[in-house]
């Protein structure tokens, strides 16, 4: 084996240690919403401690589930930013140019519909920003928006949440599917944001074509 062969091993072995760290840089939006979450959670059985009021052993088992998430996506966090300075202290030159790969295939998926965030659906003008949105729970109107920077503000409490399953959880105190969970009213028809997010995905594929 000459040294080209050897140097080429090295490359694919760097590009794919790249890639693998690349996909633990996406669990970094899942932690900031599972620390949304679990802040929420903490503050709702706060005011039921305050208030005396028992705690249901739902409510307990979810905070649980979120503190174990919470841990193992910092985990991974922690695990990524070691193998990223090792890799860039051993292997500089290759590690950086992976890296520009790595990105340039990311954007690629992105594009042939990946995580799509509200910012995203707001930038193809699938949404617009200050968007009335709305959830029925129990029978009662729970009232948003959408902000300009892509976030869901919750009317009653001025809380925001980078996604619209963080801000179902924030409100049900359990976990929910945001996408069908919120609704915009049009006229006399109500879509859910699922709706708008296919039709976001429709206009990005159209303008790869």
């Amino acid at each position: 084996m000459n040294f080209d062969e050897v140097y080429q091993q090295l490359e694919n072995a760097v590009s794919a240690v790249a890639e693998l760290l690349n996909s633990v840089s996406s669990s970094a939006t899942s932690l900031k919403d599972k620390e949304q979450q679990l802040a929420h959670i903490e503050k709702t059985l706060r005011q039921f401690k305050d208030k005396t009021i028992p705690i249901p052993d739902e409510l307990r088992n979810f905070k649980l589930k979120l503190v174990m998430e919470v841990d193992h996506l910092r985990q991974q966090m922690i695990f990524k930013d070691n193998v990223t300075r090792l890799m860039q202290n051993t292997f500089p030159s290759i590690y950086n140019s992976s890296t520009i790969k790595t990105k340039q295939t990311k954007r690629k998926r992105r594009k042939a519909g990946g995580r799509v965030t509200l910012q995203e659906m707001i930038d193809t003008k699938t949404i617009q920003p200050d968007q009335e949105i709305y959830a029925i729970l129990k029978g009662n109107f729970i009232r948003a928006k959408i902000t300009h920077e892509g976030q869901i503000k919750i009317h009653t409490t001025g809380q925001c949440f980078d996604s619209p399953s963080s801000a179902g959880v924030a409100v049900t105190n359990n976990s929910v599917n945001g996408w069908t969970f919120w609704f915009i009213k049009e006229g006399n028809k109500s879509r859910d944001l699922d709706y708008y997010r296919t039709q976001h995905k429709k206009i990005i594929k159209r303008g790869e074509e």
